[in-house]
């Protein structure tokens, strides 16, 4: 506990991880390092950051959190990357997404940057190949930790 002193948010993630089975060995000053959070990887992702997202799934599947973890994490983030893409696409001003979608102002601003990188027809694409290894994992005819990978390196 003391290596997560004054930083509650990184002392939050690691009691989930450990909560989800994931590894306790992880320190604060290890993710520090690595800047491997959920939420850089769904960032590196949304910018299309092919070498640094590959990087950090392995890091964080090394940290102890789990292929669903980030498989969840990728399907919310694109699903905010087709929300807010739609509304543009439409020719919705910017200034009436937030009222329009149900999402914070700063994911707005993030999802505006990164759906530039994508046509969308890539982002159906994407979300479409996620739900499809979701069925293939239900299944037992596929694995989450090589689906994701395949993703990954098809950004």
């Amino acid at each position: 506990l003391t290596s997560f002193t004054g930083d509650t948010w990184l002392f939050i993630q690691r009691m989930e991880t450990c909560a989800l089975g994931g590894s306790a060995a992880a320190t604060a000053g290890h993710y520090r390092e690595t800047g491997a959070t959920i939420f850089s990887f769904t960032d590196a992702f949304g910018l299309r950051h092919r070498g640094k997202v590959l990087s950090m799934f392995h890091v964080l599947l090394q940290d102890g959190i789990e292929p669903e973890r980030l498989f969840w994490a990728l399907v919310g983030h694109l699903r905010a990357l087709l929300s807010v893409g739609s509304l543009v696409y439409a020719g919705v001003h910017t200034a009436e997404i937030p009222k329009r979608s149900a999402l914070h102002p700063f994911v707005i601003k993030k999802a505006l940057m990164q759906i530039q990188r994508f046509s969308p027809e890539e982002l159906t694409s994407l979300y479409e190949r996620l739900a499809l290894l979701d069925f293939d994992v239900k299944q037992s005819r596929g694995d989450m930790m090589l689906g994701l990978e395949r993703i990954l390196l098809s950004l």
